[in-house]
């Protein structure tokens, strides 16, 4: 049977695993993060503007970024849309494991689609 290709009337969202190296780690910790879709055209643009000073590194997560699994030492949870997040995606290495995953399953897809 054919399987059926169907569009979630939410949109698309899909699941990546970044890989956050914390100052002074040893290791990398593993983030999973929920993506939505957006247009290439829109990634690229958000992409400049953020390049550009135009769009914090928080806007330009939490415009790709459903949900996150960031939590406190304490297993607390990070809520995307606080202070807290907004403050640690300000640092590069929070924000930049985030959009690399998200480019990377991006790019396989068109990869895959491609074929």
């Amino acid at each position: 049977m054919a399987v059926l290709f169907s569009v979630p009337r939410g949109g698309f969202t899909f699941d990546v695993t970044a890989q956050v190296w914390a100052p002074g780690a040893t290791e990398a910790g593993a983030l999973a993060v929920t993506c939505r879709v957006v247009e290439l055209a829109r990634f690229e643009a958000l992409l400049e503007d953020n390049a550009a000073g135009r769009l914090s590194n928080a806007a330009l997560v939490r415009a790709l970024v459903v949900s996150w699994g960031l939590v406190y030492d304490d297993g607390g949870p990070i809520a995307l849309d606080s202070d807290e997040a907004s403050a640690l995606m300000d640092h590069a290495w929070i924000a930049r494991p985030i959009l690399d995953a998200y480019g990377a399953a991006l790019s396989a897809a068109i990869t895959g689609n491609s074929l």
